[in-house]
């Protein structure tokens, strides 16, 4: 859930346009294939300055297909931290 609500806290400041490109940019890092099981493997996102693990670049993967395809299926199995960190992200 920590990285979905980064990863809403760090889209929050994006513009559509930003976000879509990094959308696009974590789509082709996840044709590569990334770690996800390793925390110490760690990949860098231009769009989203930083260092990531390979669940970090998921979770922010899932959130903003979230944000730009409201319903649709991401078919990554994240749903429910998701839905717990778009909650804590609101009551914020």
């Amino acid at each position: 859930m920590r990285y979905c609500l980064n990863a809403l806290e760090a889209i929050a400041k994006m513009s559509h346009e930003e976000i879509v490109g990094a959308a696009l940019e974590l789509s082709e890092m996840g044709k590569s294939g990334l770690d996800v099981n390793d925390p110490r493997v760690t990949y860098t996102v231009r769009s989203i300055p930083g260092e990531y693990s390979g669940l970090a670049v998921v979770c922010t993967l899932h959130v903003i297909l979230a944000k730009l395809m409201p319903g649709q299926d991401t078919e990554m199995d994240l749903k429910q931290e998701y839905e717990e960190a778009l909650s804590l992200f609101h009551s914020k």
